[in-house]
């Protein structure tokens, strides 16, 4: 799965190998300091409730703020009926 994207059955026929490798150099940097920090030139701070800032890999990485915040909100309203 990681730095393994010659498999067409999970990437298609023309893998990005720059994006595997972007993915795998994150996880590592999480697995060792339990934070991902900066992901290419993007700063990325650690996850919080109050913010829900995520990081998007994708060809050009980017922070998104809370970009499921309807769908959180509605699971919200689902939890909180039982």
């Amino acid at each position: 799965m990681f730095l393994t994207p010659d498999a067409p059955s999970m990437v298609g026929d023309e893998p990005p190998h720059a994006l595997a490798v972007a993915v795998h150099a994150a996880w590592a940097e999480l697995a060792r300091t339990g934070e991902v920090t900066r992901h290419g030139s993007v700063p990325w701070k650690r996850y919080a409730t109050a913010t829900r800032t995520v990081l998007a890999i994708d060809r050009e990485p980017v922070v998104l703020r809370d970009p499921d915040a309807e769908l959180a909100e509605a699971w919200g309203r689902v939890l909180r009926y039982r």
